[in-house]
């Protein structure tokens, strides 16, 4: 019988994300998904116009939590500036970005099923 999959959770960032409160939540929402066991995370950008090094801290941090989990995490909206930090970081190839919300569901949804079918219980 065919397992349900557990829903992907879109978390969503603060601007500015630069210290404080933004990247403190950003880091804590992440990290609440997994530990309910919620590996697989969208990181909702949008409202974000920029971020520094403490942002892109956070954005790692969450990143590896969901792949120490054995999920992934994929980032949605980030605008020309936070993908212009991002390639200047040498990090684009990290993270999965996409345009929207819902493709970055449907990509991880896709890439958690693939990975279920290579690893049944």
């Amino acid at each position: 019988m065919p397992r349900e999959m557990p829903s992907i959770p879109v978390v969503k960032a603060q601007d500015p994300l630069m210290h404080g409160d933004p990247v403190d939540s950003l880091i804590a929402d992440i990290r609440a998904q997994v530990q309910a066991g919620k590996n697989c995370v969208v990181v909702d950008m949008g409202d974000v116009r920029w971020l520094n090094s403490k942002g892109l801290g956070a954005l790692m941090s969450g990143l590896t939590s969901c792949r120490n989990a054995g999920g992934d995490m994929a980032i949605a909206r980030a605008n020309e500036k936070v993908m212009s930090l991002l390639m200047i970081a040498q990090v684009e190839k990290i993270f999965d970005t996409y345009d929207t919300v819902e493709e970055a569901i449907a990509e991880l949804r896709e890439w958690r099923a693939k990975m279920t079918e290579q690893d049944p219980d």
